[in-house]
């Protein structure tokens, strides 16, 4: 499945009535659920990262070289005993200075 997002290319002008936005598919898991993005590889970039609540995987995306997306290595991530991912977060919840992730379930055990 393909996560949309929309991506605000131009703010307003003079004389211009709307912004323009176009659409970008991003790679990710079965039923996505919540979208964040954090530079989790320290390059200084933000990238996206999927929760996707029926393959209860995380799906974490980097830049491709070619102004596109990939998933990194051993992306999408299994979350076991976590179901139905609803939220996701980021920091440096382990004082590594790596952003670190968050997800909340419904289920758990």
């Amino acid at each position: 499945m393909k996560l949309a997002i929309l991506a605000l290319l131009a703010a307003y002008a003079v004389g211009e009535a709307d912004p323009l936005f176009t659409e970008l598919a991003l790679p990710a898991g079965r039923d996505p659920e919540a979208l964040a993005a954090a530079d989790t590889n320290c390059y200084g970039w933000p990238y996206p990262i999927v929760t996707n609540g029926e393959t209860e995987t995380v799906t974490v995306l980097f830049g491709d070289g070619a102004g596109g997306l990939r998933e990194t290595a051993g992306s999408p991530f299994a979350l076991t005993g976590c179901a139905q991912l609803t939220q996701l977060a980021t920091g440096d919840l382990s004082g590594g200075r790596i952003r670190d992730i968050a997800v909340t379930c419904v289920y758990s055990g």
